[in-house]
């Protein structure tokens, strides 16, 4: 069916409301697939476009918008092995064999992004977002049970053939025996197949989720919190969202899955040999006790070995974006001595850490010989006199050392998750998270795009709003009140130094007051981020081609908006100019361009967009006067609400 149409099927399988007629005026058929990723995110759902493979259908959260090679789409709510199931179709039936959809799609997809839930922390988040995945979880419960029961059943099988075969010369039984282990083989293939592919589900979904929320978070928080966090903590951070969500998804999940089911094995080896089952439980007992011995002991050089790294990550790249500084007052060789003195410090505390782990593994290798040593001298002595059995000593060789693997596995996941609460403290420590798990500071991520109706003329208010930069740096704003009136242009000069930029960011929500209150459409600030567009002085363009900045300077407009504003602007002109036109690569900074074609990038990336409420800090003052009165001529923000600041009054 057609976009709209698609898009509106789409957002009622997920339960929400919708205006078809905005829905039409917005997205007209001749928008590509990727612009309802925008309009989605308008509507305040927290949208993702995929490149989704025809033949992982699987990983897509659902309802799913899926297009199709023919630039139609279609409503995923449903698929099993063989079929799918979509709903508002109107060419295609609502089940669908699963090989016949594949090659109708062309590959891209639309879902709805997961997000983490509330809880205490960054870990116990990520944690709670595992639990939300059931179907993944049953299979890796299942699969974790089944796999124990064939690790249970192998050895007495093989009790058996060595006892009744080779004493008794059962050779029926050796067949029987032998067809056994080859299906049992053949089982824990396919039990394992199935397993990894769970597990794989579950860590790609933590790990995306988890490190988009922490990089949110840090780009979303105030202004003057963000300044005041070190370039090298930030990146340690997104890090550690990573680490944790890898380590409860691919370590401590699935190892405690084998350590759930692991009594199965210990129980059978009781059944056997009652010794060798008490001699192996007190290994692992040991095993876990050193395990959090040494994680205790490890965690205190972890978090000083995270700090240093992030110390010196932090000017490693801040020495990268900064070598032409470095070249030209010849600071190199200082800057590399500065930079390998924190690499020092980093290696020494990463040394005493994998000292630590190296006296665990020395334990592991200690209790698994001994175990295994004692469980063979006893079991020999035993059957020289006639008390057991050749198979029996087999078999409890067998199954102790599948018991200790998994009592050995389990000690290791616990030896890293000790790891995870200095990867949370570092996440909370940079991105301010509280006791609900969230970042108290962060504002909604979509706000409407147009002033909700009936909220009165005034775009703006500020009421008695006191404003400095530090509890004991002096008041940069003082009791301000001011009303800007909807549509209209409000002009704020004066000396540097006086408030002027600090007032455009309070009513961009960019900061907070510390007295006062400020609003935008009747809203705070804060919270009508998606409101309003701020453009600053100094315009920082992103490493990525100029298509890609003014995406992301314009909230995800589409190309046809984009490329409508450049026009507008005179900005084709000059991209037209460069060898490879919107798609010419910049690096960070962009330093590159000049800073007037900086500010045009920023400034059409403003005419771009759909905000009704603009604010221009000297967003001309770089542009060459001739090009500027070009610009106000054009009325770029006819209709809007306009606050521009003008250190320059004469």
């Amino acid at each position: 069916m057609q976009l709209a149409d698609a898009f509106s099927a789409f957002v009622a399988a997920n339960g929400l409301e919708l205006d078809r007629s905005r829905v039409a005026e917005t997205l007209p058929d001749d928008r590509a697939f990727a612009d309802m990723v925008t309009l989605l995110r308008e509507l305040g759902i927290s949208a993702r476009m995929v490149a989704q493979a025809t033949t992982d259908l699987d990983f897509l959260s659902l309802p799913a918008l899926v297009e199709l090679k023919d630039g139609t789409a279609e409503v995923l709510v449903e698929r099993t092995r063989s079929h799918a199931w979509l709903v508002g179709t109107s060419e295609l039936p609502q089940r669908i064999q699963r090989g016949e959809l594949q090659e109708l799609l062309s590959g891209n997809a639309i879902e709805i992004a997961p997000e983490l839930p509330e809880a205490g922390s960054l870990s116990a988040a990520a944690a709670k977002f595992l639990l939300t995945h059931t179907w993944a979880l049953s299979v890796l419960c299942a699969a974790s049970l089944v796999m124990k029961v064939v690790e249970a059943g192998l050895p007495l099988l093989l009790r058996q053939s060595v006892d009744q075969v080779l004493v008794q010369g059962a050779r029926h039984t050796l067949t029987a025996i032998v067809a056994a282990l080859g299906l049992s083989a053949v089982l824990l293939a396919v039990v394992g197949w199935f397993r990894e592919r769970a597990l794989q589900y579950l860590s790609l979904r933590t790990i995306d989720t988890a490190v988009r929320a922490i990089v949110r978070d840090l780009v979303s928080q105030p202004l003057s919190m963000a300044q005041s966090v070190e370039l090298g903590d930030s990146v340690q951070a997104v890090t550690a969202a990573e680490q944790i969500a890898r380590l409860q998804s691919e370590v401590l999940l699935p190892h405690a899955a084998d350590f759930l089911f692991g009594w199965i094995v210990v129980a059978a080896l009781f059944h056997v040999v009652p010794f060798a089952g008490s001699v192996v439980g007190l290994s692992c007992v040991l095993l876990v006790a050193g395990a959090i011995s040494a994680g205790h002991l490890g965690t205190a050089f972890q978090r000083r070995e995270l700090e240093a790294q992030a110390r010196q990550s932090g000017l490693l790249v801040e020495m990268i974006t900064g070598a032409s500084t470095l070249k030209e007052s010849g600071a190199e060789e200082g800057a590399v001595r500065a930079w390998i003195r924190r690499l020092t410090v980093e290696r020494q505390q990463n040394l005493k850490r994998q000292r630590v782990d190296a006296a665990f593994e020395v334990l592991s290798e200690c209790l698994r010989h001994a175990s295994m040593g004692g469980v063979l001298v006893w079991g020999g002595a035993r059957a020289l006199d006639g008390a057991l059995s050749i198979g029996s000593i087999v078999a409890a060789l067998a199954l102790s050392q599948a018991a200790l693997d998994t009592g050995d596995r389990f000690a290791r996941a616990i030896l890293r998750g000790f790891g995870i609460r200095n990867h949370a403290l570092m996440a909370a420590r940079v991105c301010n998270r509280n006791q609900t798990g969230r970042n108290p500071t962060r504002t909604p991520r979509w706000a409407p795009l147009s002033a909700p109706p009936n909220i009165g003329e005034m775009a703006i208010e500020m009421h008695d709003v006191w404003f400095r930069h530090g509890p004991e740096l002096p008041w940069v704003v003082k009791s301000y009140q001011c009303e800007m009136r909807r549509g209209e242009e409000t002009v704020l000069q004066g000396a540097s130094g006086t408030g002027k930029t600090t007032l455009l960011r309070l009513m961009a929500g960019v900061f907070n007051p510390e007295r006062g209150l400020v609003l935008v459409n009747g809203t705070e600030a804060t919270r009508a981020r998606g409101a309003v567009a701020y453009v600053p002085q100094d315009a920082y363009l992103f490493q990525g081609s100029l298509l890609d900045n003014l995406r992301i300077l314009s909230g995800g407009a589409p190309r046809a908006d984009l490329l409508r504003a450049a026009r507008l602007t005179g900005l084709e002109e000059i991209i037209d100019a460069m060898g490879m036109g919107f798609e010419t690569i910049v690096p960070p900074g962009a330093p590159t361009m000049s800073g007037g074609q900086r500010q045009l990038v920023v400034l059409t990336a403003c005419v771009a967009s759909k905000r009704q409420i603009i604010l221009l800090d000297e967003a001309m003052s770089q542009i060459d006067r001739l090009t500027q009165a070009k610009l106000r001529k054009a009325a770029l923000f006819a209709g809007k609400t306009v606050v521009s600041v003008m250190h320059d009054v004469a």
